[in-house]
């Protein structure tokens, strides 16, 4: 909550403050802090940038590297890239945060027209871990591609979870 209320108050302060580190200290620990203040405040093409040179660096080949340079590049519309990092990360280390991982690659499927593997991984992650956002994005890709019972009981199941949540789970 605090860190919302400062992200509201000066939307800009993670970054400039990741950027002075950065500056300061070049590691590759600083730029992937830069490189995700970045993206947290919707400067696709400046995150894509740093995770760029991250993937270039010593730790190119590191699961947290590779799985931010592909949310930035489905941040900045780019899928087929994102798909490109997330494959091969999904088949090499399957235990590296399977559901996150499994649901980026899903929906870079997705936002490259894969439609049918997007919608396979999609209900591979939910079967595996039965998380809300993962029903929420099976629900929304079963809705885009006419599977309309499939898109129901997923919403059901959604709404049955939101009953035995908290109001601020809820918002």
């Amino acid at each position: 909550a605090g860190r919302a209320i400062g992200r509201t108050l000066d939307p800009g302060r993670e970054v400039r403050e990741a950027q002075s580190d950065f500056d300061l200290t070049p590691t590759a620990y600083n730029q992937m802090r830069l490189a995700g203040a970045l993206l947290d405040n919707g400067q696709s093409a400046e995150a894509v940038m740093q995770y760029e040179a991250c993937l270039q660096g010593p730790f190119g080949a590191d699961p947290e590297v590779i799985l931010g340079a592909a949310r930035a590049q489905l941040a900045h519309g780019q899928p087929e890239r994102a798909v490109a990092l997330l494959a091969p990360l999904h088949a090499r280390q399957p235990g590296f945060r399977p559901e996150e991982v499994g649901l980026e690659l899903a929906r870079a499927y997705a936002g490259s027209g894969r439609h049918d593997e997007a919608g396979a991984l999609f209900e591979s992650v939910v079967e595996r871990f039965g998380g809300i956002e993962a029903r929420v994005e099976l629900a929304l890709w079963a809705l885009a591609n006419a599977r309309d019972v499939l898109a129901q009981r997923e919403l059901k199941e959604v709404e049955h979870a939101r009953k035995h949540m908290s109001k601020y789970t809820r918002t």
